[in-house]
């Protein structure tokens, strides 16, 4: 009979897992409702966007249907094996190499829409560099522990962890901090612009703040203790995040079209939703001619009312006619 494993063992190992599975299920579910409702709203978009929408939830539906298999495994089948607690599963590598890969297209992808915001080619470069970083560091850290399957001997891919999380928050970091230098640039008059602006600003921290948070999350616990799997337990979640944050934005595009199209208009249109409005002339009058102007009115109030000018007319002509 293999040996019990003790409850504070059960708690690091399993206990972790299964909090972060649990999360991570219920992100999934708001996935899929967010997915449907893309491919409803845009049906025309080009199919580079929606492969990589495709790529982004099979990738995600193999992370969590691995992590369930890892649970049966864990917490059914082998429960209570404190030899096969010490070893761990590919479950781990697949969270990691599918989180890498989701990252990577999550912030090309938001990489592009700062660039079609500002063309500015040097910046973006730098942030591609990040998430090439990034990407790095997710697919060797998966190796490695692909290759050492003993809790014990996880530091091995301490360098590769701090590599991958510490790139991962920097980039979505600066990624937010970019978007949100230009979407402050934009100045306007109207009381509506600069409420829109507001709440594109505060979307855009609060997207990118989540993602780089949980990074650093992982991070930190993954160096407090790398025998445990409370790291694993936050990075479960990682890659549905992303996720989101790429379908947020499309689903919500409409509000960034707007703010791009009011560096583009006249000075004397805005465009709102997709629609160009004049702005109001104003058009000043002396006195006279403001004088003369209420004087044709009041006439005309007089002779037919102030509401059935036009009714009381039509009906004049027509009894004339007869």
């Amino acid at each position: 009979m293999a040996p019990t494993a003790p409850l504070d063992t059960l708690n690091k190992v399993i206990g972790a897992l299964l909090l972060g599975a649990f999360v991570n299920s219920m992100l999934y579910m708001l996935e899929v409702l967010e997915v449907i409702k893309y491919f409803r709203r845009f049906p025309n978009d080009t199919k580079l966007l929606k492969c990589s929408i495709v790529t982004l939830v099979l990738l995600d539906s193999t992370c969590t249907f691995a992590q369930w298999a890892c649970l049966y495994l864990y917490g059914v089948l082998h429960w209570g094996d404190l030899d096969y607690l010490g070893y761990q599963n590919l479950v781990i590598p697949i969270y990691i190499y599918t989180s890498g890969i989701i990252g990577f297209i999550v912030q090309n992808f938001l990489i592009s829409r700062y660039f079609k915001l500002t063309r500015r080619r040097v910046v973006c470069a730098g942030l591609i560099l990040m998430t090439v970083a990034a990407f790095v560091g997710a697919v060797w850290s998966a190796t490695l522990l692909t290759i050492v399957t003993d809790y014990s001997h996880r530091n091995v891919a301490v360098k590769s962890a701090i590599l991958w999380l510490a790139s991962s928050a920097a980039t979505d970091t600066a990624i937010a901090s970019a978007l949100v230098i230009q979407l402050r640039s934009v100045t306007s008059v109207y009381r509506e612009t600069r409420s829109l602006v507001r709440r594109l600003i505060f979307h855009t921290i609060q997207t990118g703040s989540v993602t780089s948070t949980i990074a650093i999350c992982v991070l930190v616990t993954y160096l407090n203790d790398t025998n445990a799997n409370v790291c694993v337990g936050f990075g479960f979640t990682l890659g549905r995040l992303y996720t989101l944050t790429m379908l947020f934005a499309l689903n919500n595009r409409h509000a960034f079209k707007e703010v791009d199209n009011l560096d583009h208009t006249p000075s004397n249109e805005i465009t709102l939703h997709g629609i160009t409005v004049h702005r109001t002339a104003i058009v000043h009058m002396d006195e006279e001619q403001a004088a003369s102007r209420h004087e044709m009115e009041d006439k005309r109030t007089r002779k037919y009312g102030p509401f059935d000018g036009y009714d009381r007319s039509t009906s004049e002509v027509n009894s004339s006619a007869n």
